[in-house]
């Protein structure tokens, strides 16, 4: 159920790429993992570091599952 219900969520990022444009979809998920700040020349991000190093992988195995299914 787990694996049926993550391709959906991948459809929908792929299809909102489409829709709104990946520059969009890129910044609004990169928001969302709570990484903006992180990809700026100084970071300053409210996550430890281990903490910071999940939602990192967690965000570009999001870019790369939607990458694989197109």
């Amino acid at each position: 159920m787990r694996d049926q219900t993550y391709d959906h969520d991948l459809l929908i990022v792929q299809t909102g790429a489409v829709v709104l444009g990946a520059e969009h979809i890129i910044s609004l998920l990169m928001d969302r993992f709570s990484l903006t700040n992180w990809f700026t020349p100084a970071p300053d991000t409210s996550f430890d570091e281990t903490q910071c190093a999940v939602m990192t992988e967690e965000f570009f195995g999001l870019l790369i599952g939607v990458y694989l299914l197109t």
